[in-house]
């Protein structure tokens, strides 16, 4: 009888942990495609993305590789203050800041999506690739000299900062929002011999983007105080590009009506080396 009594546990203890597993495959199975699920999802949006922006002209901007970083940005090593980069923009993976003006344990970090446009692409009026943008689309204006150009907001937006040369002078050209409605900074060239190409660090402070200068790795920061774009860190010599415009916030049609001879920013070409830093004219 008690040989029956343990058979017969036995036999219960197995049906419950049969029923047990295979609950538990069938919830692993169904979170395995709820993730896949919310991974197509993702892929199919990405997919959407890049191609609204084909679809409006907007040529090599899209979303690009994102890190999200380590634990700790800042670290000391061998008597150096180390920031933490992204892929591709310091040799070692950290930026030596040791010699930086700013409190870099005050960055924050804020993980880019798009990567800054280093060789733009400029058409003029009447470019066939203008037929896709509506008049409506809201621009910033900017002339220097003789020299004009509109820069999509939306593509400013994401992009934050472009390098381009307007008026035969090497500017950047950077999103900043602040709370005068001056949403762009438009900066010019001053005692600098060579032509830094500038990009995203992804770190802000003060809510203003950190530029890394891309063949010396040094730091760079729009100061208010100056009212220039400053080299903050890599050497104690000073280094700037001056503030020149803060651009017309207006209309793509409102600015073609008074800039007859204007380009527009309709792409980037990632294809070009960023040390040539000449915008790409299209004549088709």
């Amino acid at each position: 009888m008690a040989d029956l009594k343990r058979t017969g546990l036995w036999k219960m203890f197995r049906l419950v942990m049969w029923l047990f597993l295979t609950g538990g495959l069938l919830w692993v199975g169904g979170l395995s495609n709820d993730l896949s699920e919310e991974w197509r999802k993702h892929r199919q949006e990405k997919a959407q993305l890049d191609l609204r922006h084909q679809q409006r002209g907007y040529v090599g901007i899209g979303p690009g590789r994102s890190e999200s970083g380590p634990e700790n940005f800042v670290r000391e090593e061998d008597g150096k203050v180390l920031l933490w980069s992204k892929q591709g923009q310091s040799s070692r993976g950290w930026f030596d800041v040791t010699l930086c003006r700013y409190p870099v344990a005050e960055f924050s970090y804020r993980m880019p999506l798009f990567r800054g446009v280093d060789v733009p692409i400029l058409v003029g009026v009447g470019h066939r690739m203008l037929d896709r943008i509506p008049d409506q689309e809201p621009v910033i204006g900017v002339q220097l000299g003789q020299s004009q150009c509109a820069y999509p907001e939306m593509v400013l937006r994401r992009v934050v900062v472009v390098n381009d040369v307007l008026d035969g002078v090497p500017i950047v050209v950077l999103f900043v929002p602040s709370p005068w409605d001056q949403m762009v900074a438009v900066y010019r060239r001053e005692g600098v011999e060579s032509v830094p190409v500038f990009d995203l660090t992804g770190y802000v402070y003060e809510n203003k983007p950190v530029l890394v200068e891309r063949d010396t790795e040094h730091l760079w920061y729009p100061d208010d105080r100056s009212k220039s774009l400053i080299r903050i860190s890599g050497s104690s010599e000073s280094k700037s590009f001056i503030l020149v415009s803060h651009g017309e916030r207006t209309t793509w049609g409102e600015w073609t009506r008074t800039h007859s001879e204007t380009r527009l920013l309709v792409g980037a070409d990632r294809g070009s080396l960023p040390s040539l830093r000449r915008p790409k004219f299209s004549e088709n």
